[in-house]
């Protein structure tokens, strides 16, 4: 995985208002485009949408005219944005800074991309309730845009399919995922439901199969992506290590660094679990983009090369079927990958395992740029644990590179 380079909320840059004065509330209508002229480092913060008790998901998306253009957008629900000169903010309604937007908002979206979207449901931090939900929009670089908003509520929660990259090789030494296996051209037969006549095929329908059946049970809101790597795991006669997944990245909020839309603080979270609560991807949660550190994929999957090799665990090959298969000795990828995947979903423990590490069962503290263990006198650290990790995969955390633990930028 790549190590990210936060994009810092802009604490000294000056924002100006569309127009120059302060301009009348405007009302979004449910799945009509609104569209308006946006100067470079400039925003709007006069659209609001309402929403009434029906609505179980909204989703506002802003889109730039041109690509080149960033723009970020900002959602608050009940009262306008505190940028026409009062008490709170007292300075000329023509002037606001990208952080102040960012305090006062109860979401954003902040990637380097030139479309945001934010969707919010009942379950949310901020919960879609009945109200008037405001937004704002910036123009944080780039030249000068047409921007399109809309915004769309829903009587219903729609599940948003999660994504497998399995063409993300890597670029370096800490970034290494073996991708050629699933493109296995040696041919097979169809087994078990699973139709793919060559490796690599049946392979890649099993990890598909395997995320059909949690994205039905999980229903996720936001968009998820899985980076599907294989590597040489190794194994002996009596065990291995199947497969493993991961979250990408833990979020943190602790006194020094603001939190996104962490419910608790000293405490972490899955970047799986921040998306959902923030309602939106990755990179537009922390900021920044693929030219800057950020790649929007919050889960990396592994699977064991080795397995099927006559010294690993007697030869018992991966079963790549969907229904239950003959052979009782074989490996059920299907359901490896799905408890996997739970893991990389935020199903996980950080207390500690490994004696090297720190004290046996401490719960994880911060580091430098990591997670640690030998430092719990900074804080109260806790962590959402539904399980406590293996040894194994307890290193696939720790040994990730310095600025792996992504925390907001001091306000």
């Amino acid at each position: 995985m790549k190590s990210p380079a936060i994009r810092a909320i802009f604490l000294g840059i000056i924002l100006l208002l569309l127009t120059g004065q302060a301009i009348a509330q405007s009302a979004l209508q449910p799945f009509s485009l609104s569209q308006f002229n946006l100067p470079s480092q400039s925003y709007v913060s006069n659209y609001y949408i309402d929403v009434d008790s029906t609505a179980k998901d909204l989703d506002i998306v802003a889109t730039a005219s041109t690509s080149d253009t960033d723009i970020d957008l900002f959602v608050r629900y009940g009262t306008p944005f505190p940028v026409t000169g009062n008490a709170n903010y007292p300075t000329s309604p023509q002037q606001v800074s990208e952080d102040t937007l960012t305090r006062w908002s109860h979401y954003h979206a902040i990637s380097s991309s030139f479309v945001e979207t934010i969707s919010i449901q009942p379950s949310s931090h901020v919960p879609l309730k009945a109200g008037r939900w405001y937004i704002a929009v910036i123009n944080a670089q780039g030249p000068a845009a047409t921007v399109t908003l809309d915004a769309m509520p829903y009587t219903a929660v729609s599940p948003v399919p999660i994504n497998i990259d399995f063409n993300n090789p890597g670029t370096g030494a800490n970034d290494v995922c073996n991708v050629a296996p699933w493109t296995d051209a040696t041919a097979v037969s169809p087994v078990g439901g699973n139709p793919g006549t060559t490796l690599g095929a049946q392979r890649q329908n099993a990890l598909k199969y395997a995320v059909q059946q949690i994205t039905q049970q999980l229903q996720p809101p936001v968009p998820i992506t899985i980076r599907a790597c294989w590597d040489s795991l190794g194994g002996s006669a009596t065990s291995a290590v199947i497969a493993h997944a991961t979250p990408v990245t833990f979020l943190i909020d602790e006194p020094d660094f603001g939190g996104y839309v962490l419910p608790l603080r000293y405490t972490w979270y899955s970047i799986t679990e921040a998306v959902r609560q923030g309602g939106t991807g990755q990179c537009s949660l922390i900021g920044g983009g693929p030219n800057n550190g950020c790649d929007n994929e919050e889960i990396e999957a592994v699977f064991n090369t080795d397995i099927g090799s006559s010294t690993v665990i007697g030869g018992r090959a991966f079963y790549f079927g969907y229904s239950t298969g003959s052979d009782p000795s074989a490996i059920d990828f299907v359901s490896v990958a799905m408890h996997e995947l739970t893991h990389g979903m935020g199903f996980i423990g950080l207390a500690n395992t490994d004696a090297t590490l720190g004290p046996i069962g401490a719960k994880a503290g911060i580091g430098s740029g990591s997670i640690a263990y030998q430092n719990l006198d900074s804080g109260p650290y806790d962590d959402r644990a539904q399980a406590v990790l293996t040894r194994v995969e307890h290193r696939l955390f720790v040994r990730r590179p310095p600025g792996d633990v992504r925390r907001r930028p001091q306000r």
